[in-house]
């Protein structure tokens, strides 16, 4: 059994020879073909076009040069050529395939359209081209119905301008303002910032320079809550030791200070025992209400009074 190639090499030498012999010969398509299945594509679209130049009816040369125009991607000249054959061969269902494709690649639909429903009349069972034709109608329908969208022009007298709305100032609601409750308002916060209080200018201006500058650093080095108020607070709340520190640091900030010198050695003296009724009376005339309820233990008090101190504290800082 012969290879293709053999069989290939022997068809195109026969047809070569045969043509040789009469140029005018209608095998110039065939041989044009074995050309093509060889991988011969110049040689096919050479003898193609010589063929089809002597006999441009002849519908298998013109499919000829239509499929070696195809592969070699000559688009004009293959369309010309199939135009040729479904022409003279409507029924010819690869020139009608091939031809709505070229159209409908160019942009041309409605030949292609046209193609493909020559092509149907003559074969339809086909359903690859039936389904092509669907889908080609469906974008067309799609195109036209854009197309039918009339496009609005507007002239100057349907231009106007829109009045300009007063500036009217918007008043806008406010969110209500939470209240928060005042964790210092049981305190007596006048007497700790008298005492805080830097002194007058006239006063500054009448102490020498020495003390000046004494006075200047036991203020910056002294804790602005360390004073008296603060340290009977303590007192009045059970807690002598953290008064006792306190009149403490007054003393050792400035020794002058004879009401804390004073103050400090009463505290440290030993206190008498007294009764309940006494305790009474003297819880009565408290003046500060810290928010201790019922029995609390006095570790308790304590947390809650050195967090009114930091407080105190941040609030010196910030002013």
């Amino acid at each position: 059994m012969q290879s293709s190639t053999e069989s290939f090499w022997s068809e195109i030498k026969m047809y070569e020879e045969r043509l040789k012999s009469d140029p005018s010969s209608y095998c110039f398509a065939p041989l044009a073909e074995v050309y093509l299945q060889a991988g011969l594509l110049d040689d096919a679209l050479a003898v193609s076009r010589t063929g089809v130049g002597k006999h441009p009816g002849y519908a298998d040369g013109q499919m000829a040069l239509a499929r070696v125009c195809h592969q070699k991607g000559l688009v004009d000249e293959c369309r010309r050529a199939l135009e040729t054959v479904a022409t003279a061969v409507p029924g010819h269902a690869e020139a009608q395939r091939l031809l709505a494709r070229l159209y409908k690649e160019s942009g041309n639909e409605q030949a292609a359209l046209q193609a493909l429903q020559t092509l149907l009349d003559f074969h339809p069972d086909d359903m690859s081209a039936r389904i092509e034709l669907d889908a080609l109608q469906q974008r067309t329908s799609a195109l036209e119905d854009d197309d039918d969208l009339e496009l609005i022009e507007l002239t100057e007298a349907d231009i106007f301008e829109e009045p300009e709305l007063e500036q009217q100032l918007v008043e806008r609601v406010k969110p209500p303002v939470r209240t928060v409750e005042d964790p210092w308002a049981g305190i007596d916060t006048g007497a700790a910032e008298a005492a805080l209080a830097p002194p007058a200018l006239e006063a500054v201006w009448s102490v020498p320079e020495q003390q000046l500058s004494a006075v200047a650093e036991s203020h910056v080095e002294q804790d602005p809550l360390t004073t008296p108020t603060l340290a009977e607070l303590y007192v009045t709340q059970g807690f002598p030791e953290k008064a006792i520190e306190i009149y403490s640091r007054i003393v050792s900030a400035d020794p002058q200070n004879l009401e804390a010198v004073s103050r400090l050695a009463e505290l440290q003296q030993p206190k008498p025992a007294v009764d309940a009724a006494q305790a009474a009376v003297v819880a009565a005339d408290l003046s500060v209400n810290l928010p201790v309820e019922g029995a609390a233990d006095q570790q308790a008090a304590v947390v809650v009074l050195e967090g009114w101190l930091e407080n105190i504290r941040r609030l010196r800082v910030c002013r």
